[in-house]
């Protein structure tokens, strides 16, 4: 588990489930880009993550705390189309970590879909949106959707085993993301899963704003 700042811990971080390791939540009143505080499971800050705005490619930075004076990792579009884009994570000296494809139109409009790759750009790993019809239906529901959380799985792309988990819980002003990690992976490490929970954030904010 990444280290933690004990000077910052969650406010109502009830809304963590016994089994989930990381809590992402969005930080209200940002006026310019979106911000995200990520918490461990005992409530202490471990990471902050903040969005560039008016960049004409999409720019998540990851810090250890909300002073931004220590970046953890960064994830960028390589290129400025949305549908079907690729996003890297790498680390401070530039190491890549792995990439998420976005599955173009179907992620968009029907369910989040993203295709995972290694360091050395093989697929290793999908995430999918799981929950069937309502899947659809939370694109068209507006406010209601509050009513209808959604859940995000990472599974390995070899035999279909899950990884993690993103559950989505949202209220009239904010949203969380709570993560369980189900299994190691030596492909997709915590960092890599927790890139995944404020992408996944990060483009829900904007799919529906």
């Amino acid at each position: 588990m990444i280290g933690s700042d004990r000077s910052a811990t969650a406010q109502g971080d009830e809304a963590m489930l016994p089994d989930e390791q990381y809590l992402i939540r969005e930080r209200i009143l940002k006026i310019l880009g979106a911000a995200f505080h990520i918490y461990s499971h005992n409530g202490n800050l471990v990471g902050y993550c903040k969005q560039k705005p008016f960049r004409i490619k999409e720019d998540l930075r990851i810090y250890r705390s909300e002073t931004c004076s220590h970046e953890m990792m960064l994830i960028k579009a390589r290129n400025i189309v949305d549908f079907g884009a690729t996003y890297e994570v790498t680390l401070p000296d530039g190491t890549l970590l792995g990439c998420f494809r976005r599955k173009g139109f179907t992620s968009s409009f029907m369910r989040a879909h993203w295709m995972v790759t290694d360091e050395h750009e093989r697929e290793v790993g999908q995430l999918l949106e799981h929950g069937g019809t309502l899947t659809v239906l939370r694109r068209f529901l507006g406010p209601l959707c509050l009513l209808f959380p959604e859940t995000v799985v990472l599974s390995r792309t070899d035999d279909d085993t899950e990884i993690a988990r993103f559950r989505t819980t949202r209220n009239l002003f904010t949203k969380s993301i709570g993560i369980s990690i189900l299994q190691d992976h030596p492909q997709l490490d915590e960092l890599l899963i927790l890139a995944a929970g404020c992408l996944l954030c990060a483009f829900e904010k904007r799919d529906r704003s």
